[in-house]
């Protein structure tokens, strides 16, 4: 574990107070330790966004319902039982015009967001180069 002092005096400390992040890909692996991560690590984050698009049969909410009840999050929410309160979620997807975002989606996360952690990724390695690099 890092030493607290440490953190507790650190610019990254400082840049994340009262910061708004957005997550791509926070369903996933990688997002979702991201996630874990700054809920854990930056209690004074105002707030974090997850862009998550529906996926086999379950709503967006669902998605992030299960996400959050993940045991990963057990530590954080020892600490801070309501830290779900810090999390958001917009319906979109990477791999369309503007994450598949709609026009006020769009402009409340360009005014509010100070940081941007994209883990989005394919997980068919069968897909073609060009949307792959897209996403």
């Amino acid at each position: 574990e890092i030493d607290r002092e440490i953190l507790d005096s650190s610019q990254i400390k400082e840049y994340f107070e009262d910061a708004t992040v957005l997550i791509t890909g926070g369903t996933g692996f990688l997002g979702k330790l991201i996630l874990e991560k700054l809920l854990r690590s930056f209690p004074e984050l105002r707030r974090i966004y997850l862009l998550v698009r529906p996926k086999k049969g379950l709503s967006v909410a669902q998605r992030v319902e299960l996400l959050l009840a993940d045991q990963l999050f057990n530590r954080v929410r020892d600490v801070n039982p309501n830290f779900t309160e810090k999390v958001f979620y917009i319906r979109g997807e990477c791999s369309r015009n503007d994450l598949g975002l709609n026009i006020n989606d769009k402009l409340m996360l360009s005014n509010e967001i100070n940081c941007i952690f994209h883990c989005a990724a394919l997980m068919n390695f069968d897909e073609k180069l060009r949307l792959a690099a897209y996403v």
